[in-house]
C-alpha cells in the first residue's frame, strides 16, 4: 500500500519539556513516581494523596422522554431526544491510594477562585490530615492562593510549570 497511514496518530502540540530539558523532565517523573508509590504508607498514616484534573464543557443533558424498562424478549428502549441545561465544568479529585474519587466539584466555571474553593472543600472532610495534590500546569494551579489559602498542603505539578 501507499504512504498514508491514517490510523497512525501523532500529537503535534505538546511541552517540550522532554527535549528541551530531559534531565529536569526525569527528574519531575521521578518526583511524582515516588509520590504515587509512598501513597499507600502515606494513607496509612493518615494523609491523602490527590491526582487532581478538570474536565470542562460537559453538556448538562436531561432525556426528553422517559426510558421504557427491558421486558421479556425486549430490548430497553430509550429515546434520542434531550434537553440541554448548558455545560459544566468537573474538577475531580482521584485519592491515588483507595482509588476513589472524592468530593467532585461541579460549576459552571473553572477559574483559580473555583480550583482553590474546590481544594478548601475537599480539605474540610479531613483537615487534621496532610494532603497532597499532583495537578498539571494550568494557570489556576499556579497561584500564590494556594499558599496562603491552604498552609500545609503541598502542590506538585506534572508539566508546565
Amino acid at each position: 500500500m501507499g504512504e498514508i497511514h491514517p490510523h497512525l496518530i501523532r500529537y503535534w502540540l505538546h511541552s517540550s519539556e522532554k527535549t528541551d530539558s530531559p534531565e529536569t523532565f526525569a527528574e519531575k517523573v521521578n518526583e511524582i513516581c515516588t509520590v504515587y508509590h509512598e501513597a499507600e504508607t502515606v494513607h496509612e498514616n493518615g494523609g491523602h494523596t490527590i491526582s487532581v484534573d478538570e474536565m470542562t464543557g460537559i453538556q448538562a443533558l436531561e432525556h426528553k422522554y422517559p426510558d421504557k424498562p427491558v421486558i421479556p424478549g425486549k430490548a430497553a428502549h430509550m429515546e434520542f431526544e434531550y434537553i440541554r441545561h448548558g455545560t459544566v465544568s468537573l474538577i475531580g479529585f482521584f485519592d491515588v491510594a483507595t482509588g476513589r474519587m472524592e468530593k467532585p466539584y461541579l460549576n459552571s466555571t473553572r477559574t483559580e477562585k473555583d480550583f482553590v474553593e474546590a481544594i478548601r472543600a475537599l480539605i474540610e472532610t479531613d483537615s487534621e490530615a496532610p494532603w497532597t495534590f499532583v495537578c498539571d500546569g494550568l494557570n489556576i494551579h499556579k497561584s500564590e492562593v494556594w499558599y496562603v489559602l491552604l498552609p500545609g498542603s503541598v502542590i506538585i505539578r506534572r508539566s508546565g510549570q
